[in-house]
């Protein structure tokens, strides 16, 4: 039962950010690409109706392309928590902060940060 309420949720959620503020611009862009008729369309019969193959297919590129994307931004997303949070990147973080505060206290001097653009 949580399971169905939690799918029905998130499906509630989904419908209710497509209506946000920052979407609503986007639409004629999004009908404009996916509804274009410039050119002739095939159709195909298709439970008793006309479907243009064309509108179909820029439809279903247009969603695996925004799929792809969220696709790779959440792999990225977990690739950088992962790295992240390993226990090297902190000691090299730790390292690098020691260096840097050395170097504002004028114990160390590293040539490569004191150079100036002109």
């Amino acid at each position: 039962m949580e399971s169905i309420l939690f799918f029905i949720s998130v499906f509630i959620a989904g419908v209710l950010s497509f209506f946000s503020p920052c979407i609503f611009p986007l639409l004629p862009v999004y009908a404009g690409v996916l509804l274009d008729d410039q050119e002739e369309s095939r159709t195909f019969r298709f439970l008793g109706k006309d479907v243009a193959w064309s509108g179909l297919i820029r439809t279903l590129c247009f969603i695996a392309g925004i799929s792809l994307i969220f696709f790779i931004l959440g792999f990225g997303a977990g690739f950088l928590g992962n790295l992240l949070y390993a226990d090297w990147f902190r000691y090299v973080m730790g390292i690098m902060i020691i260096i840097l505060g050395l170097h504002q206290m004028e114990i160390l001097h590293l040539q490569k940060l004191e150079v100036q653009k002109q």
